[in-house]
């Protein structure tokens, strides 16, 4: 890259100018001078002279972004207070030039890089009429509006293609839509100088390494334009909600081509009742009982007799139902209704024969089904896919709630 080098008027310490003839200003590394290259070289402010590093980059470096290669030529702090020195809140800008595609900024804000642009084209509505996460559209994409913040310069060094005064103050106004960011700064507070930044976050260790870069700070979890990353919790939920969604279509075709064949049923008032019924032998036998119990119980014996006389199955299943009033509220407890489930017996003919205690007689509904598929451990395995297919959602819903929160409680102080 081309460069040609001045003396500074203050100090007289050599000065290298880069980033080709749109530079006008250059701050000079030794004194803090602020020369002005087209106002025949004179010193417009003045920078108090910072000793300590301000993040890993430095005056000179060179590294590739997006495939384009630049080159640091100037270093602007800012701070949302006027200050002599860098301080928790200061983010820093470095401004970058390539001969292919001109001026560019990098921004470091603790640990978090932001590579940005100027641009002319602007937003449907400017960013200084919104209030927080209202909608405009830049470019075919809409960005929400994030916050405003005031923007002292509080120190700079190296070419700059503008004059940086000590103290200028900026209005800023953000917008984001991750990993993007849309910025509206206007000069000193008034409608006087406004320029649009389209800004995209960037993995740092990416460019620290195409900064040749070892030694660095470890970048921070959350920031307004990172996107959630999570690759395993997405990946967890994607195929969970695949297999979710598996066990629904398992569930439907159960439900429709195999809830089983009825095979006996009847209604009796009696404490006993007995019917016979073939058995194809497949799957599952389901005996439903359905009740008039009220504010009663009944205790069901339940035998099933093969065509020699040899009982095969002899279950119990009590059914109570009970409800009222008490302090003004209703309440109920047990169900009037009970099923039961058990292994188809091998295929043939059987009787079914059915014993009743019970507190006070009541109507019995009988229905037994045979060849029954049970669906609940699909119904199961669907519940927990679909709780795990929330884990990524639920996540990334999180880490969005805390990057408004901050926002929010800004605007609440």
């Amino acid at each position: 890259m081309k460069k040609y080098s001045i003396k500074c008027p203050n100090c007289a310490a050599p000065l290298d100018i880069m980033g080709g003839k749109n530079i006008e200003s250059i701050v000079c590394q030794y004194c803090g001078s602020v020369i002005d290259l087209k106002n025949e070289y004179k010193i417009v402010s003045k920078f108090n002279r910072i000793v300590k590093k301000l993040s890993p980059f430095e005056l000179g470096m060179q590294g590739v972004i997006k495939g384009v290669e630049y080159t640091i030529i100037g270093i602007v702090a800012y701070d949302t207070q006027k200050r002599d020195t860098i301080g928790p809140y200061s983010w820093i800008d470095y401004m970058l030039y390539s001969p292919t595609h001109g001026y560019a900024w990098l921004t470091y804000e603790s640990g978090i890089l932001i590579f940005s642009h100027r641009t002319r084209l602007i937003p449907s509505i400017p960013l200084n009429k919104l209030s927080t996460a209202q909608k405009t559209t830049f470019n075919g994409k809409s960005f929400k509006f994030y916050e405003s913040y005031r923007a002292y310069v509080i120190y700079a060094v190296g070419s700059l293609n503008y004059v940086a005064k000590k103290n200028d103050l900026y209005m800023v106004y953000d917008a984001i839509s991750p990993p993007y960011g849309l910025t509206l700064e206007i000069y000193r507070d008034k409608m006087v100088e406004m320029e649009y930044s389209l800004s995209e976050y960037m993995k740092s260790e990416d460019i620290y390494k195409a900064f040749g870069i070892k030694n660095h700070p470890k970048e921070p979890d959350i920031h307004q334009l990172k996107p959630y990353d999570a690759p395993i919790k997405k990946a967890i939920s994607i195929n969970a909600f695949i297999f979710f969604i598996l066990s629904i279509l398992i569930i439907l075709v159960i439900s429709i081509f195999y809830g089983g064949k009825e095979v006996a049923k009847g209604t009796f008032y009696t404490n006993k009742f007995a019917t016979e019924f073939q058995s194809s032998g497949n799957h599952i036998l389901e005996i439903d009982l359905v009740t008039s119990a009220n504010n009663n119980w009944a205790y069901y014996n339940i035998d099933i007799i093969n065509s020699s006389g040899k009982l095969l199955y002899s279950i119990g299943k009590e059914v109570s139902y009970y409800h009222g009033y008490e302090g003004g509220e209703y309440w109920s407890e047990g169900s009037r209704d009970a099923s039961i489930y058990i292994k188809s017996p091998p295929k043939g003919k059987y009787t079914l024969k059915i014993s009743v205690e019970w507190k006070r007689p009541l109507a019995t509904a009988l229905s037994l089904k045979d060849g029954v598929v049970r669906s609940i451990y699909f119904v199961i395995l669907a519940v927990l896919f679909g709780v795990l297919s929330l884990i990524y959602p639920i996540a990334k819903y999180s880490y969005n709630a805390k990057i408004w929160k901050r926002v929010e409680e800004d605007e609440d102080d």
